[in-house]
């Protein structure tokens, strides 16, 4: 407990808690192609000098979703041609390699802006959708009994990864009582992870580094928490920092705290609370000492990690999926001109950017996912806070967009062939007309009229005149055409 202007301020502690440090990416090489590269990517053992693999492929352990939508994610090679996406995980053989602590339980100390925090990198994974966007997923772990103003802090710390890239550390035993000091990044951890991969784009970065992670917390607020006495403000005020990863000064409008007008809000059990933010997704709960608090202890707590995480993760892949495909459409030629000068490539790149967006829409967005109705009730918030299906408005604009191109360029063909077939019309015409006028000048000068043959130069002087400016004009007629 602290006191500030003579108010008590009650720092509660954390019962359990996760938090994801999830930072999202696009890969210019296809999925396939690099699927196969982080499945061979090794590591050599210093102790035999033998060589390992680097990650191993995992599967989530879901409750009740769709039979469909279980398998999107899945490493069961029945299911191969339904999932979407592919889930590794960091073996901890491998972390050493990594310059990361050897044991997953080890301390690392973060210091920002003269703040003091510590936690460990508990586990590191690997995601990759068929959509050639993914995610590199940190599992932060805080020590037991860490107060929530310390975790909330030091999540908002946390998410620059790339303006505190140089403020973690841990010590290393070198010997029976010496250490030497290592420093971990984050922003360097996900560029070594990536390093035999192709990165497009980190969405936000600085000079070509990662330079925002999104987060995604949960925290069960221990026994001394009386929702009743506090009406929920407490919680509300910690859920409105968790979901957005801001720090305790920033004056937040007093709808921030309203769950019953909020979009960003939403209560699925008495004690349990959602937030959802374009910075992150977080969870609140607290125990009512009943016998409910086992569920928050062990199944909800896990559930949190795998089944909401999962759908979480799902709708970010939608998400930045859609963002992607803007940024690729950006690239394509800006106007139909250009398009004409390197057609072949130019076709190329929008047939197979309108075929990457048509297989999203079938394979990777969905409305419904789960027989249960407060996980599907957490999706659809997921979805309408990420404001999916404006995306998606926007993604079938881009298609009809690149239907209308093509369509373009078919009509300026059609046109180019209608003048080629009007020029060469006319050069019969031009043609026929000389044969004609050749006729006609010859009749005259054979027969006996007029009598005065000085009138045949004034009838063929014209005619020759009207052929000649035929000629100049199917001349010119003919240059146009090649220029087009």
């Amino acid at each position: 407990m602290e006191r500030k202007a003579g108010i008590k301020m009650y720092r509660y502690k954390s019962e359990t808690q996760s938090t994801f440090l999830i930072v999202p990416f696009a890969i210019k090489s296809s999925y396939e192609e690099t699927i196969e590269k982080i499945t061979n990517a090794e590591f050599v053992k210093k102790k035999n000098n033998e060589s390992e693999k680097i990650w191993k492929e995992e599967s989530f352990n879901q409750h009740r979703l769709f039979a469909h939508i279980n398998r999107l994610i899945d490493k069961d090679s029945i299911h191969k041609n339904e999932a979407i996406g592919t889930r590794f995980a960091l073996k901890h053989e491998a972390r050493a390699t990594f310059n990361l602590p050897k044991n997953n339980n080890d301390l690392m100390e973060f210091t920002p802006d003269g703040q003091k925090f510590q936690f460990a990198i508990s586990g590191v994974h690997f995601y990759l959708f068929e959509t050639q966007t993914g995610f590199v997923v940190f599992d932060i772990k805080y020590p037991i009994g860490q107060e929530i103003d310390d975790i909330i802090l030091c999540n908002y710390y946390l998410k620059k990864i790339y303006q505190y890239k140089d403020e973690l550390r841990y010590f290393k035993r070198t010997g029976k009582n010496t250490y030497d000091e290592e420093k971990v990044s984050f922003c360097q951890l996900v560029q070594e992870f990536l390093s035999n991969v192709t990165v497009d784009t980190y969405f936000e970065e600085i000079k070509k580094l990662p330079s925002y992670a999104l987060i995604y917390s949960s925290v069960l607020m221990d026994s001394n928490y009386n929702s009743v006495q506090d009406n929920n403000k407490q919680l509300l005020t910690y859920l409105f920092r968790m979901r957005r990863s801001f720090k305790e000064t920033y004056a937040a409008a007093p709808s921030e705290y309203d769950p019953d007008n909020n979009d960003e809000i939403i209560q699925l059990f008495e004690n349990s609370f959602w937030g959802v933010s374009l910075e992150g997704a977080a969870h609140i709960a607290y125990l009512k000492n009943d016998e409910s608090d086992t569920f928050f202890k062990e199944t909800h707590a896990a559930n949190i990690r795998d089944v909401y995480f999962y759908l979480y993760i799902l709708v970010l892949n939608q998400y930045y999926t859609l963002q992607y495909f803007s940024i690729l459409a950006s690239r394509l030629p800006a106007t139909l001109e250009e398009y004409l000068e390197d057609k072949k490539d130019a076709q190329k790149d929008m047939e197979s950017l309108k075929s990457k967006m048509v297989f999203f829409i079938l394979r990777c967005s969905f409305k419904q996912v789960s027989f249960i109705t407060h996980q599907t009730a957490l999706y659809e918030m997921f979805r309408r806070v990420l404001r999916i299906e404006d995306l998606m408005d926007e993604l079938h604009l881009e298609i009809e967009a690149l239907s209308s191109i093509t369509e373009m360029e078919k009509s300026k063909r059609s046109k180019k062939i209608e003048n080629i077939i009007l020029a060469v019309t006319t050069g019969f015409v031009i043609l026929s007309t000389i044969n004609d006028s050749t006729g006609l000048i010859s009749f005259i000068d054979n027969s006996h009229w007029p009598a005065n043959k000085s009138y045949t130069p004034w009838i063929a002087t014209p005619l020759w005149g009207g052929i000649g400016l035929g000629g100049i004009y199917l001349v010119r007629k003919i240059l146009e055409l090649r220029k087009k």
